[in-house]
């Protein structure tokens, strides 16, 4: 069946009208070709002048007006949905749009809409199959700017699942098409930019997580953005943090402090405190740390600040257990795994650090329960490298309990995640060891 722009198409190539013909006097011929191409709708008046030179009757375009305005309300009902957060309801709307094929709406447009319906409603696996399919359709139109979205959103969907190796090669799918297409100018690619990097980070990848968030302080300056630029001297802040110089790292965390000051960030500016502390433990200034966090631990913006909060106290365990406080250390890591949102991450560290704790103190139970709990989450984010080092304490605190089944049986399974890859997926995450370079190095 045609559409209403198809068959004033037609008509006018029936005609022999070019479209500068049959614009002359009512619009512009870029107009008609827009209307041609169903991009855009006539109005009623528009309509009828084009129908009476055509020599048609306006009512032959009636059936095809009222349908395109049917279809108009649906869409924009569905909108309205979106913007009310009734997202379930909003879904069937642009189903019906889609599945019809409607030519005033991109498909594109539906799968997104689609696609972040269901994200709200945690619905990830038929969120993912929408955007795939816009990134196909949209290659297939040479849309590269749709792609690049979809790939950034599937990256998202990936991160949100802890899935960091996955979430990284959507991200950097999207960087490539950018990077074959450089006339498409999108501030996107900052946010590209600091995510890779971020995912980089998480996988150890130091080298390149660097040069991504190099770039994504120059794209900030280009794109006049300071909260990314902020992101991303967070981001290299953080970097060094891990892996050194620990002077640069301090200095570059307190420029990250001052440009969340600038953007009013309390949340980056709380990470940062944590990050100062971390710097602090890695240089073995132990009880600075303790004293520091416990400063921290005790403002108000930490106390209105649960998911920073609950980080601080695990960053605190972790001193006071260098310290050879366990008490203390056992005291803090408990609540901090009470505290809302904590970090898979974290969680980790602090189940591994409780686990270390009881295995020295010979409570063998919950020094297991903690151990393979650390362990289980590793294994389901496939932090491989991870995974590694926590099969081994598991199987540890067997042997200090003298359970050869249970040492056994560990010893096993780790040799089975192995086998899957996990040796190879390790070395790729971290890569080849190279010196990291400070800026204007």
């Amino acid at each position: 069946m045609s559409s209403l722009g198809q068959k004033i198409r037609d008509l006018r190539k029936q005609r022999k009208l070019t479209q500068q013909e049959l614009a002359a006097g009512l619009v512009t011929a870029s107009m008609i070709s827009q209307i041609e191409s169903d991009r855009v709708t006539p109005s009623p008046r528009l309509l009828e002048q084009i129908a009476q030179r055509l020599g048609v009757d306006a009512a032959f375009f009636q059936e095809d007006l009222t349908q395109r305005s049917d279809l108009t309300q649906t869409y924009r009902k569905a909108r309205l949905l979106i913007d009310m957060q009734q997202y379930q309801e909003a879904i069937p709307l642009l189903e019906a749009l889609l599945n019809l094929h409607a030519a005033q709406f991109r498909e594109e447009v539906l799968c997104q809409e689609l696609a972040e319906c269901h994200v709200q409603l945690g619905q990830y696996d038929k969120a993912e199959a929408l955007y795939e399919r816009v990134v196909r359709s949209a290659v297939e139109r040479g849309n590269t700017a749709d792609a690049v979205r979809a790939y950034y959103q599937l990256g998202h969907i990936r991160r949100h699942q802890g899935q960091p190796a996955v979430a990284r090669m959507f991200w950097q799918r999207a960087k490539d098409l950018l990077s074959r297409h450089p006339e498409v100018a999108m501030p996107l690619a900052l946010k590209i930019e600091v995510h890779l990097a971020r995912a980089y980070l998480a996988l150890k990848c130091y080298r390149h997580a660097q040069e991504c968030f190099e770039t994504a302080m120059r794209l900030a300056d280009r794109y006049d953005s300071p909260v990314d630029r902020a992101a991303a001297v967070h981001g290299l802040a953080t970097l060094w943090t891990e892996t050194g110089p620990y002077d640069a790292a301090t200095d570059m965390t307190q420029q990250a402090i001052q440009l969340y000051e600038q953007i009013g960030n309390l949340r980056g500016i709380n990470q940062c405190k944590i990050n100062l502390a971390v710097i602090l433990r890695r240089k073995q200034l132990y009880e600075q740390a303790v004293a520091y966090l416990t400063e921290c631990l005790q403002s108000r913006d930490f106390l209105e600040d649960p998911i920073r909060h609950g980080d601080a106290l695990a960053e605190r365990a972790l001193n006071w257990f260098a310290l050879g406080n366990a008490e203390a250390a056992a005291e803090d890591a408990l609540r901090a795994l009470r505290s809302e949102k904590l970090a898979l991450d974290v969680q980790v560290s602090v189940h591994e650090l409780l686990a270390r704790i009881y295995q020295q103190s010979n409570a063998a139970e919950p020094a297991l329960r903690h151990a393979k709990q650390a362990a289980a989450m590793c294994r389901a984010v496939g932090n491989s490298a991870r995974t590694i080092e926590l099969f081994r304490l598991v199987r540890d605190v067997y042997v200090s309990a003298r359970d050869t089944a249970g040492a056994t049986a560990t010893a096993v399974a780790f040799a089975r995640t192995v086998l899957r890859g996990a040796i190879s997926d390790w070395i790729d995450a971290v890569g080849e060891p190279r010196p990291l370079r400070t800026l204007g190095s």
